[in-house]
C-alpha cells in the first residue's frame, strides 16, 4: 500500500504542478509514478493500465492520469525539446500497456508521431 500511496501523491503533486504552469516540474513527478506505477503492475501481474485501475482505491482515474501525461509531456517540449524524447519514449511503453483501448492507443501512436515532427524528423513522424 506504501507503494500506492507513493504514486498517488506524486500524480497530485504533478496536477498541482501543471494547475501553475509547470509543465516541466508536473511531467517529471508524473514520470516518477509512471516509473513506480509500472513496477507496481509487474509486482502484481497487472497486464495493462484498466488492471491496475481497478486494482486499488485510486482518487484519480489512472487511465486520465496516463493520457494526461502525454499532453504534458509534449506541454514540456515546447520549453525543453527533451521533454519531446521522454514522450516517444513513455507513449512506446503506454502503447504497450493500453489493453484493449483503442482510442487511447491511437492517441498515443498519434503523440508519437507529432513529437517526431516537433524534433524535425519527418520522415520518422509519417512512419
Amino acid at each position: 500500500m506504501e507503494r500506492f500511496e507513493s504514486i498517488e501523491l506524486k500524480i497530485e503533486k504533478g496536477y498541482a504542478a501543471i494547475k501553475k504552469n509547470d509543465h516541466i516540474n508536473g511531467s517529471d513527478l508524473w514520470l516518477e509514478a509512471w516509473e513506480e506505477l509500472k513496477a507496481l503492475m509487474e509486482d502484481d501481474g497487472l497486464a495493462n493500465v484498466q488492471e491496475a485501475e481497478g486494482k486499488y482505491p485510486w482518487r484519480e482515474f489512472i487511465s486520465n492520469y496516463v493520457q494526461d501525461m502525454e499532453m504534458e509531456l509534449g506541454n514540456a517540449g515546447t520549453a525543453d525539446k527533451e521533454y519531446y524524447k521522454k514522450r516517444i519514449a513513455y507513449c512506446r511503453e503506454l502503447c504497450e500497456r493500453c489493453g484493449s483501448d483503442q482510442l487511447m492507443l491511437e492517441n498515443t501512436r498519434r503523440a508519437i508521431a507529432q513529437s517526431y515532427f516537433q524534433l524535425g524528423e519527418h520522415e520518422e513522424s509519417e512512419r
